[in-house]
């Protein structure tokens, strides 16, 4: 029964580059939950920026924030971080693109740290638009994180994954 609200700014320098921030509060009550429903406190930070140099476009963003809930009486609480770096090229019908991203999360008040994650992932891809209407994607994702609750679940502490995928996407 509490509305939550969220604001933003933008400020553009014609041609040179582009500078976001939204602030997000849901105005959840986690201590007034229910046995039906869970209510969830969620407030967070966004920046980012974009730019341009001829071909190449940067763009940058970084999320901070805190998000809570109660469950029978004991309150759960996790700060979250995550940002990224990404360039992105484009030749003619093709585009390359090269993004790095690092995230964490820290349990607050955890009696241990098994929940606290924090990793990095890097993903390349390349796209080719040979007509307006289709669009053809292959992308490579690396990932490393480290999880504490990675070893309750039979596996090492840090888990190195990677991932590979085609898409086909058809407009009309």
């Amino acid at each position: 029964g509490i509305v939550g609200w969220y604001a933003g700014a933008v400020w553009q320098l014609p041609g040179i580059a582009k500078f976001t921030v939204t602030r997000y509060d849901n105005q959840g009550k986690p201590d007034a939950a229910s046995l039906r429903d869970m209510a969830w406190r969620t407030q967070f930070w966004n920046f980012g920026a974009r730019t341009q140099l001829g071909s190449l476009v940067l763009i940058a963003q970084q999320l901070s924030g805190y998000t809570e809930v109660e469950v029978r009486g004991n309150e759960a609480g996790t700060k979250f971080e995550s940002g990224f770096l990404l360039a992105s090229y484009d030749l003619e019908d093709w585009r390359i693109s090269l993004r790095e991203d690092l995230f964490q999360t820290r349990r607050v008040a955890a009696v241990n740290n098994i929940w606290n994650e924090d990793g990095s992932a890097t993903t390349a891809s390349i796209s080719w638009s040979p007509q307006d209407w289709v669009r053809l994607t292959g992308e490579l994702i690396a990932m490393t994180s480290r999880r504490g609750e990675y070893v309750s679940a039979g596996m090492p502490y840090q888990r190195n994954d990677t991932q590979f995928q085609l898409d086909a996407r058809f407009f009309f």
